[in-house]
């Protein structure tokens, strides 16, 4: 319930169940799928048009361009992530986007500083989505994990944005708030 509750504070109500998943990749993005279908959310195609937009700058070598996206290497650059953002925005099939932040693997592969870059631009970027956001950054298994992973968390916590422990939560939280804008429009 704790967890709905700071999502309603930090962002807009869905208008819809539809997800873009982003992060992960081959099995992860998998199993993000069935975890969002099993909490009622659907995993769609995204349309003809962003799929066309994203070849253009997306390398298809080690990449998915269909729902979930495994592009995370391809968002390094600030031009591509907010063309990315900007292409899920104005996607019909997109009604919100959960984002599995892989923080420790962006420290460890391209240093602290890189990755606390990555962090502002992703917070410039969901200003650029007018959509639901959900954030997911795992648990840690060290305690230098754990810190960086809470650093994350209270960066995102203060550009209002809502964050999550674990992919399953935030599906179940984006699902009841689907439902709760349900009940919203049948009063």
């Amino acid at each position: 319930m704790t967890l709905v509750l700071s999502a309603l504070q930090r962002m807009p109500l869905p208008q819809g169940s539809n997800v873009a998943i982003l992060g992960g990749a081959g099995g992860g993005s998998v199993t993000m799928t069935d975890s969002a279908e099993r909490e009622g959310l659907k995993v769609p195609r995204l349309s003809p048009e962003t799929i066309r937009a994203l070849e253009a700058f997306i390398p298809l070598e080690g990449s998915s361009l269909k729902n979930p996206l495994d592009i995370l290497p391809a968002l390094a650059s600030k031009e591509n992530l907010m063309k990315l953002f900007t292409l899920l925005r104005d996607d019909p099939n997109v009604d919100a986007l959960i984002f599995n932040m892989p923080i420790h693997f962006l420290v460890k592969g391209m240093g602290r500083a890189a990755a606390n870059k990555f962090l502002q631009l992703t917070t410039q970027a969901q200003q650029i989505l007018e959509k639901p956001m959900l954030v997911v950054i795992e648990g840690a298994r060290t305690v230098e994990s754990e810190i960086i992973r809470q650093e994350a968390e209270d960066w995102y916590h203060e550009a209002g944005m809502a964050t999550f422990p674990t992919f399953e939560l935030a599906a179940r939280v984006m699902h009841k708030l689907n439902e709760y804008r349900d009940y919203l429009v049948s009063i």
